[in-house]
């Protein structure tokens, strides 16, 4: 069986998260630029303002977006060295309706493991009061896969 050890996070998921966004729209900008001047009605409005946000970001701050997804992924890769996997929630709140609005900050520690360009593997995890249901995940070192499938099969054994 595994051993789990506390681990201190070495970055700001919401900062993190941004700036992959930043950097998503930049890039959606520039790949999508042509098919857009084609057709616009192809793609939605609220699509088109993200990529024009990304067509009009500053230069500095798209720079800093690049080195801090560079940096984080780097600190990620390495802290890996260290420990198996990293466990630790999908999102920072429970499960939440279909017709409920979306958190801004839903995606903030699955961004981690996309921005480090590791493997993850979420799971459920039923909630102890009996409400919604939450989820855990297991991000691992590069090529990993199999491992984080046992160890998420270890703890759904252990919950059992």
């Amino acid at each position: 069986m595994s051993r789990i050890v506390p681990f201190r996070a070495g970055w700001e998921p919401g900062r993190l998260r941004r700036a992959g966004l930043l950097v998503c729209e930049v890039e959606g900008a520039v790949v999508l630029a042509d098919a857009i001047e084609a057709e616009p009605e192809g793609f939605s409005a609220g699509f088109r303002a993200l990529l024009d946000y990304g067509r009009r970001a500053p230069a500095p701050r798209l720079a800093e977006a690049y080195r801090l997804l560079a940096e984080t992924g780097a600190w990620t890769r390495r802290a890996l060295g260290a420990v198996d996997a990293l466990l630790m929630p999908t999102a920072p709140q429970r499960a939440f309706g279909h017709d409920a609005p979306v958190p801004a900050d839903q995606a903030d520690l699955t961004a981690l493991a996309n921005v480090a360009g590791l493997p993850a593997l979420a799971f459920p995890l039923p909630a102890p009061d009996g409400g919604a249901p939450c989820s855990a995940q297991i991000v691992g070192p590069p090529f990993s896969e199999m491992r984080l499938i046992g160890l998420a099969r270890e703890l759904s054994e252990a919950r059992a």
